[in-house]
């Protein structure tokens, strides 16, 4: 059992890692980098909250940048 549960943990490991690079990639990718990643993470936001009112979305997007990136 405790075979399975180190493959799922590996497996979303490696999923939060590519997504992390992911992010890197659009924050270094010019001037507009951080404005891309910060609107993408909102639409993420309003994707799985439809009701959340975009403000809302931008500061949890922002905050979310913030504590992941620095940023």
């Amino acid at each position: 059992m405790s075979n399975i549960i180190s493959k799922a943990q590996r497996k979303q490991k490696g999923r939060v890692l590519t997504r992390y690079d992911s992010e890197q990639k659009t924050l270094h990718s010019g001037p507009l980098g951080s404005r891309r990643l910060l609107m993408n993470i909102a639409l993420d936001f309003q994707e799985k909250y439809p009701g959340l009112p975009w403000d809302d979305c931008l500061r949890l997007a922002f905050g979310y940048c913030d504590r992941v990136h620095g940023k």
